[in-house]
């Protein structure tokens, strides 16, 4: 009955499958590893991001908070609104490696999340509202 299991399909339907894999499953568990393990430090001097890319490679930012100008959120996918995720922008002075600007990716509620960073650095957030 499963006579094409024994025959030369197999090899056929293994490597699609095996190729399906790489092209699915990867990206999906590197994009969960990315948001579970990921994770901000703030404290008054300075901010602390550590970003998981990887099993085996991370990066480590650190932000003095003197030199930060503004921080920002910014929300483009409609995926952002609905799950109530964003992206973080910290504008920062005198930061060649990054431009100046360090984005943090897919934070959940990141209006609430900008207004606890701006409290616990000490930038005064009625300096960044407009008048109405």
């Amino acid at each position: 009955m499963y006579k094409w299991l024994d025959g030369e399909y197999f090899w056929y339907i293994f490597v699609s499958v095996f190729i399906i894999d790489l092209v699915f499953f990867i990206p999906a568990v590197s994009k969960y590893i990315d948001y579970k393990m990921d994770f901000i430090i703030v404290i008054p001097s300075s901010i602390i991001m550590h970003d998981q890319e990887w099993l085996f490679k991370k990066n480590i930012i650190t932000i003095n908070s003197t030199s930060i100008k503004s921080i920002s959120v910014k929300k483009t996918w409609l995926l952002y609104s609905i799950f109530d995720n964003g992206d973080i922008i910290i504008l920062t002075e005198g930061d060649i490696e990054q431009n100046g600007e360090i984005k943090l990716k897919w934070i959940p509620r990141p209006e609430k999340r900008k207004n606890q960073m701006m409290k616990v650095v000490g930038i005064d957030t009625r300096l960044n509202q407009n008048p109405k």
